[in-house]
């Protein structure tokens, strides 16, 4: 039936989800990249492309990359985020997760000063 596919879908995002946090908990960056990607493609579908849950995952998978040294393809994803998310809002936690990631990335890149700023 309809309700029980849905509940099915449920359990198994929930399975995934539980995957993403472990994979990025334990620093193991390639798998959280690869259980990122296809969620976040679901979520863009599924919730739109700037939902929180979206940017949330998008924020996840730009973090990954970072750890892994794919610095352009982080930058696009961190910087897109921050700007959907509106970065001035210190109160909401994603803003403040993209601030920091943000930070990180600008250190990486050797912009000491755009690191200290953000």
């Amino acid at each position: 039936t309809l309700a029980s596919g849905a509940v099915r879908d449920e359990r198994s995002e929930q399975r995934c989800s539980n995957d993403r946090s472990d994979y990025l908990g334990l620093g193991l960056w390639t798998e959280a990249t690869a259980a990122l990607e296809p969620a976040l493609e679901s979520a863009r579908t599924r919730d739109g492309a700037s939902s929180i849950r979206a940017l949330a995952l998008q924020l996840d998978l730009g973090w990954a990359l970072l750890q892994r040294g794919e610095l352009e393809r982080a930058a696009a994803l961190l910087e897109s985020s921050a700007e959907a998310l509106d970065v001035d809002d210190h109160a909401a936690p994603e803003s403040v997760r993209a601030l920091g990631s943000l930070a990180v990335l600008a250190k990486a890149r050797g912009e000491l000063a755009r690191a200290e700023e953000l």
